[in-house]
Formats: structure tokens, sequence, C-alpha cells
């Protein structure tokens, strides 16, 4: 609720009290002083960083309504006299100027800022390095086999089943999104069976982009040479295994040759 707001519900509230507890309606003026002071209490306040005194500052002007309420209900005479119009109007005005006043305030006074605590510097423990990388020979020779995949007109390689999977366990590294991505191995197993029939010649993985030498470098794409139909493929794929795309060879980008044996043809699984 904006600053505004609350001012004209505050002005709202002051006036309906005191025509309600000015005519007598005791209970009525509770009701209201209690639900006023209910929003005040339960509602962030107008200004977000304002001191918090402020805001229990006008949590009280509220309360002396409700209070004021439940004075005019007590059936004891002594208090039914203090009940008279000078008092009312001289508490209903102190209450209005205590919450005009704090929001006021609470757009000039900035923010309290909590203190930080002291501490010595020479005592300040020391920045966590980094952790090292694990060193990985199966990743390393990947990466000195391949070089840069950065320029575009450069042929995307293509390695071996072993040289992709063997010592790969970044399971991001192909296949990322498909439901219940597998784990590198599990697809190093679904492939090689593939690549053991008779009507296979070859399955070859092809990299589509090299990260740090730190990172597995990345596949979208596994190249099957073989007499088979792309919907025989889909046959013999597991369910997990199943590509979003088939793709023709040659691909419409630079690709590192094939050998594909005559009869036979590169069949692309891609994976999004």
């Amino acid at each position: 609720m904006r600053l505004w707001q609350k001012l004209v519900l505050g002005w709202s509230a002051f006036v309906a009290c005191l025509l309600l507890v000015g005519r007598g309606q005791g209970q009525l003026a509770t009701v209201l002083g209690l639900a006023t002071w209910a929003f005040y209490r339960f509602s962030p306040p107008a200004i977000p960083d304002a001191p918090r005194w402020l805001e229990r500052l006008k949590w009280g002007w509220v309360a002396v309504f409700f209070g004021l309420g439940l004075a005019s209900l007590l059936p004891i005479a002594p208090v039914q006299r203090l009940l008279n119009l000078n008092t009312l109007l001289l508490m209903v005005f102190v209450g209005l100027g205590l919450v005009l006043v704090s929001d006021v305030l609470s757009c000039v006074l900035p923010a309290a800022e909590p203190a930080l605590p002291e501490h010595n510097n020479l005592d300040a423990p020391a920045p966590l390095a980094a952790e090292p990388v694990e060193p990985n020979p199966y990743r390393d020779r990947l990466h000195a086999r391949l070089g840069s995949t950065d320029d575009p007109s450069h042929p995307l390689p293509v390695v071996t089943l072993e040289e992709f999977f063997v010592g790969n366990d970044e399971q991001g590294s192909i296949g990322a999104n498909l439901p219940n991505a597998p784990m590198p191995y599990e697809l190093l197993e679904c492939f090689s069976r593939l690549r053991d029939r008779p009507d296979v010649a070859d399955v070859l993985v092809q990299i589509t982009d090299v990260e740090g030498p730190d990172d597995w470098p990345f596949s979208d794409t596994v190249w099957v040479v073989t007499h088979l139909t792309p919907n025989e493929l889909a046959r013999l794929l597991p369910a997990g295994c199943h590509p979003d795309e088939w793709r023709d060879y040659p691909p419409d980008y630079p690709l590192q040759p094939i050998q594909v044996p005559a009869g036979m043809q590169a069949i692309g699984i891609w994976y999004d």
C-alpha cells in the first residue's frame, strides 16, 4: 500500500472513531479500532526501509482507539466522566499527529543499517580456493585429438565410441534433454551393441562443441553406418536412446568425412 493511501486510511479511521465514540457507539468504535489495528499490524510498511520504531509508533495510535472503545463500554462512573468530549478530541488528535509525523519521517530519515561486527582483518579466514579439477587422461587425450571447433568453416570432427565415452562421466555431454537422461556409459553400451551387429559397419560420435579444457566435449549427433533404414534402427534402439530427429549424410554443415562402404548409408541420430 502506498504512503498516501495509508494516510487517507488513517484520517478516515480517526474521524470515524471520533464520531462513533462521540455518539456513544463504543461497540462499533471497538470493532473499527480492532480492524484498523489488524490491518496496520499485518500489512507491509508504506516505506519498506523505514526505521522499525516508526512502525511501532503507528501501531500505538491504533491501539489508542481500541483501548478507547473498550473503556467506553465499562459501566464505571469515574471512567465515563473521564471520557468526555475534550478528552476524546485530545486523544484523537494526539494519535493523528503521531501517525502523520511517523509517515513523514519514514520518507525523510534514512534506514538504519545493521552494524558490522568488529574483527581483525588479520584473523579473517582466507577465501576458499577453487577446487582443482581432477586429471582425466581420456579427456585430455580427446582434447588433444580435437583441437578447436570455433571456426565454422572447419569440419566438425568425428571420433570413435571409445574416444568419446570411455572416461566420460558428464551426463550433459550428450542426450541431456532425453527423458531420464542416460549416463554416458549407458549410451556406450547401447551403441556398442548396435555396432556389433553384422549389418552395421561403424558407429561414430560427432563433436559439436568444445568448451574449456576441464569440460568434456559436447555432442548432439551419433552417426551409424549401416544397411538399415531409420525405421529399422528405431526398433533396435532402447526407448531411452531414441533420437529427436534422424539426419541424412552428408549434413548441411562441414563435417569430417565418414567412410561409407558400398550399399550402406550413414544415418545421423540427433539429440536436442
